[in-house]
């Protein structure tokens, strides 16, 4: 992402270059995909606001 944002100094562009670029490369990288892909759309959610997540920031 930093390779195909070089170059941007627009912020608002730069938001919306990177909301490309993740709907592009997310669905061809596996470990990604899987996220989009569970059943269960909260387990991601409980894993995102454990005690130890927060904590590390």
């Amino acid at each position: 992402m930093i390779a195909h944002l070089q170059g941007t100094t627009d912020p608002a562009e730069a938001v919306v270059e990177a909301m490309v670029f993740c709907v592009r490369t997310i669905p061809t990288q596996p470990r990604l995909s899987l996220l989009l892909q569970l059943a269960d759309t909260t387990v991601f959610g409980r894993g995102a606001t454990t005690r130890d997540t927060i904590t590390y920031g």
